[in-house]
């Protein structure tokens, strides 16, 4: 007798940890890759450093420069929670992190490197990744600002 299979319901990328890469990043905040690159160099925009090269910013970075640069003040720093046990398949893992999934899979390896190393587990055929893991791999990798209205927080 079939085991009945249990339904698999997207999870959606929480709002703190969408990230952009330099171009879309520069299209949202309505600027050039070139004012968006100084802003990341003088410290104004924290970033997310996955890998040697790959530079991301977070959307809620860019809302709350925004709204800093707009009001004069510094944003107050929200606190965010998943819901517990949460978990995404292996493409919505390369989506949240914006690599491949061949990237992910080499990041699954035993011998990947520490700090890049995800755990996957097999639900069937399909592997999940926990929510809480990757936002802590965002985390881990976020460089915050260091001058301008959002010095020190990781937005």
């Amino acid at each position: 007798m079939p085991t009945p299979s249990v339904p698999f319901t997207p999870f959606l990328i929480p709002d703190h940890l969408v990230l952009l890469d330099r171009l879309s990043a520069a299209e949202r905040a309505r600027c050039h890759v070139t004012t968006l690159d100084r802003w990341i160099a003088a410290g104004r925009l924290p970033t997310v450093r996955l890998g040697e090269r790959r530079v991301l910013v977070r959307a809620a970075a860019l809302e709350a420069l925004a709204e800093a640069t707009a009001t004069g003040t510094a944003p107050a720093t929200p606190v965010h929670r998943l819901p517990a046990g949460a978990r995404v398949t292996r493409q919505e893992a390369a989506h949240w992190l914006r690599i491949g999934t061949t990237t992910l899979d080499a990041w699954a390896h035993p011998y990947a490197v520490p700090p890049l190393r995800l755990v996957p587990a097999r639900m069937g055929r399909r592997l999940t990744y926990r929510a809480a893991d990757i936002a802590a791999l965002i985390d881990a990798h976020s460089c915050p600002a260091t001058s301008g209205p959002l010095a020190g927080r990781i937005a």
